[in-house]
């Protein structure tokens, strides 16, 4: 049986390790970018919060015919080398 179409357990704590430790060694050995930048590009993304991103990596998976694996893929963006999570709060008192 090939790699492709092996049967992968969700449910076992090994394979989450495994993915888990190969996302981390990945980051550990990237070569940051030390040179001055001249252009920058900032995306902001309005209510793209985790439930949102979620649904939108589920449906891509959907969309390629990945089936049962549609969570396990990545969008774009949570691929950059710099990722950031915000979170605000209305700051006016509505009473």
């Amino acid at each position: 049986m090939n790699k492709r179409n092996a049967i992968i357990n969700f449910t076992d704590a090994t394979y989450w390790e495994t993915v888990a430790s190969a996302e981390l060694q990945r980051a550990l050995y990237t070569t940051p970018n030390t040179n001055k930048a001249r252009n920058v590009i900032l995306f902001v993304g309005d209510g793209m919060g985790l439930n949102t991103n979620t649904a939108a990596r589920i449906y891509k998976g959907q969309l390629s015919n990945e089936g049962t694996k549609a969570e396990r893929g990545h969008l774009i963006f949570e691929e950059f080398p710099h990722l950031g999570l915000l979170k605000v709060f209305l700051s006016i008192d509505l009473k």
